[in-house]
């Protein structure tokens, strides 16, 4: 188990830092008559964030145990690279997304091995403790405008650095494919429209479809979308059993309108989700629970983010500060791990007063952002 630990790390100490944005990610293949696998990007991690990371790159072992694996490679996803590898480095299990043997087309998805021994490591970097080692392979699609490609890069480390996510066992890697939806996707498993984060259950991707007027019109969404998709990863590699509408979709959407606040001295909260809010909202919060019950009155995601901020008033009322009471909502409450089937505790638990107690106080205030925008002065990483 200690084996790639202790040659990772001797070789962290000699190798040059490579940039790991200009990594190529491709497919993990076995060599039966070698007896080698070569893994071409893994991260390796204890899945706490608490301790250093190891990110190392063609890294070529031998197979100890095969534990499982769970089906035959998915011919739909063959042409896309694997985005990483994952080993555990409190169990010595090795996570491999996909593998395919001796460059026969077929192989084989979500196989977990242990490591026999090293072989060679091309380079290798340390991830420091707190800083983010989940790992998001972006394909860009040619028909993007060439600013928004790099906006996208900036975007997306700035979130890294100020809402790190960390990889672990069940959540280590992602890969993000945007294109311009007035063009086919890219990929037949993408459907067209998209914004989400998607799978097919067995693998999980990102998908950012922007439409075409957003560039012609300059609108806020093109890059909004990004942090809300990406805080969306957050909360799912915390509780990935939790989907509670208003908590998914209000802690999203409410990243998304603290990251414009910050980073582009716009408000989407009252340009783009206010004058949306349904007074429904003030009347039957339960609704928006579920997908099914708010679709047609919580447009933008405007009532959910109206809950959310009245929850954080409600927190400050207690005596908390405004930062610390984003943070209950939008971090301690999915550091709590929560499930569907007893959010409600959860709830209790780290807000310290009960859903039914919120909602009452909830249907007291009026259907309206005016007084609940959080501050301009609001950082992210203040936050987290």
């Amino acid at each position: 188990m200690n084996n790639f630990r202790k040659v990772a790390k001797i070789c962290c100490l000699w190798l040059a830092v490579i940039t790991i944005s200009s990594v190529s990610h491709a497919k993990e293949t076995y060599d039966t008559a070698a007896g080698i696998l070569t893994i071409p990007y893994l991260i390796a991690s204890d899945g706490t964030g608490m301790t250093e990371s190891i990110i190392a790159t063609n890294l070529k072992i031998t197979l100890g145990d095969i534990k499982s694996y769970d089906r035959s490679y998915s011919k739909d996803l063959f042409t896309v690279p694997s985005h990483t590898a994952y080993y555990d480095l409190i169990t010595g299990e090795l996570n491999l997304p996909f593998v395919t043997a001796d460059g026969i087309a077929d192989g084989y998805e979500n196989v977990v091995a242990t490591v026999g021994s090293v072989v060679d490591i091309g380079g290798s970097e340390n991830i420091l403790a707190g800083d983010a080692s989940f790992q998001f392979t972006p394909f860009l699609d040619k028909s993007l405008p060439l600013v928004w490609k790099e906006e996208f890069a900036i975007v997306l480390s700035t979130l890294e650095k100020d809402v790190p996510i960390f990889a672990k066992k069940s959540s280590f890697g992602m890969g993000v494919f945007a294109w311009n939806n007035d063009v086919a996707p890219p990929h037949s498993f993408l459907g067209a429209g998209e914004a989400c984060v998607c799978g097919n259950g067995y693998n999980t991707w990102m998908s950012l479809a922007i439409p075409n007027a957003e560039f012609e019109w300059g609108s806020m969404h093109r890059y909004s979308v990004i942090p809300h998709e990406y805080f969306h990863v957050f909360q799912t590699n915390l509780a990935p059993d939790f989907n509670i509408k208003w908590l998914m979709e209000g802690g999203a959407a409410t990243i998304e309108s603290l990251y414009v606040q910050e980073n582009y001295d716009y408000s989407y909260f009252a340009n783009d989700q206010a004058p949306n809010l349904d007074s429904a909202v003030v009347v039957s919060p339960e609704f928006y629970e579920s997908y099914d019950t708010s679709n047609t009155i919580d447009s933008n995601y405007s009532g959910s983010v109206f809950i959310t901020l009245v929850l954080i008033e409600e927190l400050k009322k207690t005596g908390l500060s405004e930062v610390e009471s984003l943070t209950k909502v939008l971090s301690e409450f999915y550091q709590d791990g929560p499930v569907q089937k007893n959010w409600k505790t959860s709830f209790e638990l780290v807000f310290g007063f009960s859903v039914e107690t919120f909602y009452t106080a909830l249907k007291s205030y009026e259907a309206s952002y005016e007084s609940l925008i959080p501050s301009a002065t609001v950082k992210l990483s203040d936050i987290f």
